[in-house]
């Protein structure tokens, strides 16, 4: 009951990036490193090949996070949905991209997936 009335208090973008964080178990980081082209609609499936930490961008470094991590159906139809609403939707745009930094990511330190974000080394 609660957790619906938190969904119902979210707008779009926050209502599939808080269901996409509870129904992948993936790490803030990770889902702020997603891009639409690691996303496989017709498997049903995502890729987590990036994160972003403190609005750097790295690679994984192990194989082990970059293997592909299931999509319940309807997680993909509200990603769908998502997708139809934001402004950035090609392949290379990234899922969550903030409208207030006009889809980019500012430049900075190094990081990589695995870490929580208040992690660096």
């Amino acid at each position: 009951m609660e957790v619906q009335r938190l969904l119902s208090a979210l707008a779009l973008r926050e209502r599939t990036l808080v269901l996409l964080a509870f129904g992948t178990g993936l790490r803030m980081s990770e889902l702020f490193g997603l891009k639409w082209q690691d996303i496989n609609f017709q498997a049903n499936e995502v890729s987590i090949v990036r994160s972003i930490v403190f609005q750097v961008v790295s690679p994984c470094k192990t194989e082990a996070s970059q293997k592909p991590i299931p999509l319940d159906p309807q997680l993909a139809d509200a990603l769908l949905l998502w997708r139809q609403h934001t402004r950035y939707k090609g392949p290379a745009d990234w899922v969550f991209a903030s409208p207030a930094t006009r889809g980019q990511v500012l430049i900075g330190a190094s990081a990589s997936c695995g870490l929580s974000s208040g992690q660096l080394h």
